[in-house]
């Protein structure tokens, strides 16, 4: 398992969780930060999963450039 989908499946396991019942149906975490219910302990955990993300796609893009 590479990390991108290492990172779809801890992204997807997280909405699943009661907590976050109040988001629905899970879009891209970018958008779920628009969204009205989102508490402020929801909104943290987006923006530090968008980070590890852009840093991960960093990463592929770089060593598959490499090649």
């Amino acid at each position: 398992m590479d990390t991108v989908d290492m990172l779809v499946d801890i992204y997807n396991n997280w909405g699943e969780q009661s907590a976050q019942k109040n988001l629905g149906v899970l879009t891209s975490a970018d958008e779920m930060r628009w969204h009205p219910s989102l508490t402020n302990k929801q909104e943290d955990w987006l923006n530090k999963f968008i980070q590890v993300w852009d840093q991960a796609t960093d990463h592929e893009y770089n060593k598959y450039r490499r090649r």
